[in-house]
This record gives C-alpha cells, structure tokens and sequence, in this order.
C-alpha cells in the first residue's frame, strides 16, 4: 500500500499539562484517506523516518501494525512534508531496529497495555 501525499496535518497542543498527539492523513495510491497518530520521527543514517500508527474510523488503533516512511521536511517551513516508502530492505532493517529501539526506550505499549488492564478491572502476573 502506497501513499500518493500529505493532505492535512494538526499539530501537537498542550492541553492539561500533557501534549496531545499529533495527526496526519494519508491518501493511498487507491485515492483511499487513512488518518494516522503520528508515533514518533526517526533519524537513522543522517536521514529522517516517521512511525504512524493507522486509525480506524472510530479513532482507535487499526489493525495491521505500525508504518514506517522516510520523512523529508518541507523546505519552505511549512507543513507539507514528504513521505516515501523505504524500498531497500538493508535501510528497513535499519529503520526497524530504531523503531524497536524507541518502543522499548519509552515504554509505549506496555503503558497502553497496563492502562487497558486497570480499566477493565484486570490483575497483571
């Protein structure tokens, strides 16, 4: 699945003390709009990546998992920035790791999964 380009962006707001997340949505190659939360930007290898997180309809979490683009900033200063698909396997290696690198580094799921777990009245072992 292809992205043709960025269509709108939302910046991130401080809201109660917490910074809110940040959204981009995407069109496809097949004209389709995908809204994602913006998880985090990369550098790997002097180039930069973003990892988005596909939303659902209803604004949770869509199955499929993570993606992973490479990130050019818009020169201008503006926000129409670039993403393009990582095509070499050697650099996705690379990009992934770094991505498994912050996952682990902030915790991410595993404050998610411990948030769904209190909610619904369940007992970590």
């Amino acid at each position: 699945m292809g992205r043709k380009r960025d269509k709108h962006h939302k910046d991130a707001s401080e809201e109660g003390g917490q910074t809110q997340p940040e959204y981009v949505t995407l069109t496809l190659d097949n004209d389709e709009e995908v809204t994602c939360r913006i998880l985090t930007v990369l550098e790997v290898d002097s180039k930069e990546y973003i990892a988005l997180q596909p939303l659902d309809q209803d604004g949770n979490d869509a199955e499929g998992g993570e993606w992973l683009y490479q990130f050019t900033r818009d020169e201008t200063g503006g926000d129409m920035h670039k993403l393009n698909n990582i095509e070499d396997d050697d650099e996705f290696e690379k990009v992934l790791y770094r991505f498994d690198e912050w996952l682990d580094f902030t915790g991410f799921y595993q404050d998610e999964f411990f948030a769904v777990e209190e909610e619904e009245g369940g007992k970590f072992e």
